[in-house]
């Protein structure tokens, strides 16, 4: 099975590119939240 090495790794990839896509779209609602809040607070 010569395949498998190269499976193995394509799937590592993805799932790093998939937590790294995560980690951002976190990042960016946090950001959104913040500024929110912060909005809110100044609005009163």
């Amino acid at each position: 099975m010569r395949i498998l090495p190269f499976s193995t790794s394509q799937t590592n990839q993805r799932q790093q590119h998939l937590n790294t896509h995560l980690l951002l779209m976190f990042r960016l609602t946090a950001n959104a939240k913040s500024n929110i809040i912060l909005n809110a607070h100044m609005w009163k």
